[in-house]
């Protein structure tokens, strides 16, 4: 064989460097999937790792995607044209908006800003590809998607002003019930004692969404809850029925109650007059956290 120059050499050396790692030397950045790039960047928790793993064993689809709420994306987007009810104009394809939750019958309820709060259906998204990108590593997640959209949203009932309840504080529950009613109402009091027990059950906290609330009155709405020694955090009154036709897809008139995961997944909704409703909530509440 004929001597190699040192350039030869170098080349000879670099590619058993490369056949030695199992690397092709025509690969390079621009070959590696996103899930790769996210490997990289930040090396999963031992828990983050199993989560990630039970993910990509189980292929998501519409039929089983209500069973792996921790994959939701907290954004999606149209693949198909849709019309909002009532309106004359066409969302196209590629047009975004918050993912709420995915509903019990198979559609998916999106927040899209100026156009509303719409109920889609699954196969008009791109909801079930992103969920599968978020479970094999490809799409992160800032948080659980009640949180990321509702989590600096609440106010704090104990410090001295108007203050933001903490989103961190908020992450350390896993169930969140919302309660949407008018504190002016005369049986406010009455309500409150029927809710008060709910505070005690292990890892859920309770929310407050005060209705027909003028702007402004954030201060007097703590100032009702601390009368009545029911201190959990509260929405901004000006907000709190935007909040409640995402959630709930309506303002409520009379008192009611939803009941969700930390991802959003409703639980229960139910109207507050019913006479079981407190029981109830707290039967769904205790067995969401039994993992039944």
């Amino acid at each position: 064989m004929r001597e190699l120059g040192s350039i030869g050499w170098l080349v000879l050396v670099l590619l058993l460097a490369l056949a030695t790692l199992g690397c092709s030397p025509a690969e390079d950045d621009s070959m590696r999937t996103a899930a790769d790039a996210t490997t990289a960047s930040s090396a999963p928790t031992a828990d983050e790792g199993e989560r990630s793993e039970g993910h990509r064993a189980a292929f998501i689809t519409s039929a089983n995607v209500l069973e792996h709420e921790r994959a939701w994306p907290d954004i999606v987007a149209l693949v198909e044209p849709w019309t909002p009810p009532g309106t004359e104009q066409v969302l196209k394809p590629g047009y975004r908006g918050a993912l709420i939750r995915v509903e019990a019958d198979g559609r998916a309820r999106i927040a899209f800003g100026r156009h509303g709060n719409q109920l889609i259906p699954l196969d008009h998204t791109d909801l079930i590809e992103r969920a599968n990108e978020v479970a094999a590593g490809g799409r992160h997640k800032i948080a659980p998607n009640f949180l990321a959209h509702f989590g600096t949203q609440l106010l704090h009932p104990d410090l001295e002003g108007i203050a933001p309840y903490p989103t961190p504080e908020l992450a350390k529950s896993t169930r969140f019930l919302c309660i949407f009613a008018n504190p002016a109402r005369p049986d406010f009091p009455a309500l409150v004692e029927r809710l008060r027990s709910l505070g005690e059950v292990a890892g859920l906290q309770v929310l407050f969404f005060p209705l027909a609330m003028p702007e402004g009155s954030a201060e007097r709405v703590k100032e009702t809850l601390t009368t009545f020694a029911w201190r959990v955090p509260f929405a901004y009154p000006q907000a709190a029925e935007v909040h409640a036709q995402k959630l709930v897809g309506k303002i409520p008139e009379a008192p009611e109650a939803l009941l969700i995961t930390d991802e959003g997944r409703s639980l229960l909704e139910l109207p507050l007059e019913q006479g079981d409703a407190v029981d109830r909530l707290r039967a769904a509440a205790v067995e969401a956290a039994a993992g039944r």
